[in-house]
């Protein structure tokens, strides 16, 4: 039904490009772009002025010196299930776990900084870093109101993050509990706190192995 009326609406404005019957200034853009030669998902959006947004943002996840790399392989299953766009590690490498069980290697990609320096280079523009810590003034998650375009950060399950690496962090979120989950459990939660306030497109059902 919609492509019946996109290409009706179509047939009416070559009709109109035809009999000179156009704006001059919609004539002249048409003309330039080779109106006669576009698809119908070309021709609309351009005479309408129809802008498109992105409501959902993206977001990755990833891992200071994660020491357990069983944790590692839950999360990135994690990720791909929430629909992160990637996750990462920094300055300890992954190897693939049996955890992996829907081989979101696959599927996701796995990027690998150095340093924290190195991840910090590496930031796409406009993206916020979140660090996730027990710390006094973080904010709890519950509460927490995701940006669009984010990073979220995990330490290590003893040592967590360093000071120096939570001052430059846009935001530092905690969760509930005295006492840190392991990574893997606590990436699972923060990103289904994230597509719970942040509907986002999540990919299709994928069988084990």
């Amino acid at each position: 039904m919609l492509m019946r009326y996109l290409y009706k609406d179509v047939y009416c404005l070559r009709n109109l490009y035809q009999k000179n019957d156009f704006p001059r200034e919609r004539k002249l853009f048409f003309n330039q772009q080779k109106f006669q030669k576009r698809s119908v998902f070309q021709i609309i959006p351009h005479f309408y002025n129809v802008k498109t947004t992105n409501n959902e943002g993206y977001f990755a996840i990833g891992v200071y010196r994660g020491k357990t790399e069983h944790n590692i392989g839950t999360l990135w299953r994690s990720a791909y299930v929430l629909g992160a766009s990637y996750i990462f590690t920094v300055e300890k490498k992954y190897k693939k776990q049996t955890s992996d069980v829907v081989k979101a290697w696959s599927r996701i990609p796995l990027f690998h900084y150095r340093s924290f320096e190195d991840l910090l280079q590496n930031i796409p523009h406009d993206c916020r870093l979140v660090g996730v810590e027990l710390t006094e003034d973080a904010e709890m998650l519950h509460t927490f109101s995701h940006p669009k375009r984010a990073i979220y950060l995990l330490g290590a399950e003893d040592d967590g993050l360093p000071p120096e690496i939570l001052e430059k962090c846009h935001y530092v979120i905690k969760l509930p509990g005295n006492s840190s989950l392991n990574v893997g459990v606590t990436g699972s939660i923060v990103l289904h706190d994230r597509v719970t306030k942040i509907p986002c497109t999540l990919p299709p059902h994928h069988k084990e192995g």
